[in-house]
């Protein structure tokens, strides 16, 4: 695994957290969908839970990263892509790889659903949120839709979030976006570790 401490990765808890996320749905032929694979430190997670079920992982990321976040700074000088297929290639055969933003991916999907989607793309409140209604869509009914970075639950937050802080990758050190996003969805998801998790 090609990693380097300037690219943000899965904390190893997170790691543990998807794994036992992936073990809830045990079927043959499994289809999981990521939005948001950067370096492919989750992408490998969700591999080898395919491949242990003669299934298939479908990516989707610009890999240039989101708006107003260092990882956007980062892309600019590396070739991240390029890291994301070196650190992926064990499980080249049954990744297929979608390099275009995610507001599109309802229309180069439209045909396909998955049975565990996993979402840690754009964080910021609008962008997220269109995330996490298209995909719903694209679950199947009994699979699981789960996504990175939840630091905290909406009505748990105690400071006051001014509205331009919806516009950024986080706040405080919080995903206000996301958490925002979740409690207007309105439906009910857990916590493990920053992962948020549902079952359609």
């Amino acid at each position: 695994m090609i990693l380097d401490t300037e690219y943000p990765q899965f904390e190893i808890q997170d790691t543990l957290a998807l794994s036992q996320l992936l073990k809830k749905i045990n079927k043959n032929g499994i289809k999981i969908l990521e939005i948001g694979s950067w370096t492919g430190t989750s992408t490998l997670t969700l591999a080898q839970w395919a491949r242990k079920n003669n299934g298939r992982v479908q990516v989707v990321d610009t890999f240039q990263g989101s708006e107003g976040t260092r990882l956007k700074e980062l892309a600019k000088n590396n070739k991240i892509y390029d890291l994301f297929i070196k650190n992926t290639k064990e499980y080249s055969d049954i990744i297929d790889i979608g390099v275009y933003s995610s507001i599109y991916m309802p229309y180069f999907l439209r045909y396909h659903k998955f049975d565990f989607i996993f979402i840690d793309g754009d964080h910021r409140y609008k962008e997220f949120k269109k995330d996490l209604e298209n995909c719903y869509k694209r679950l199947n009914d009994g699979g699981i839709l789960c996504g990175h970075d939840m630091d905290r639950r909406f009505e748990e937050i105690d400071f006051k979030i001014p509205d331009e802080a919806y516009e950024h990758d986080e706040y405080n050190h919080i995903h206000v976006g996301v958490s925002r996003a979740l409690k207007e969805f309105g439906k009910e998801y857990n916590i493990v570790s920053k992962i948020w998790w549902m079952i359609k």
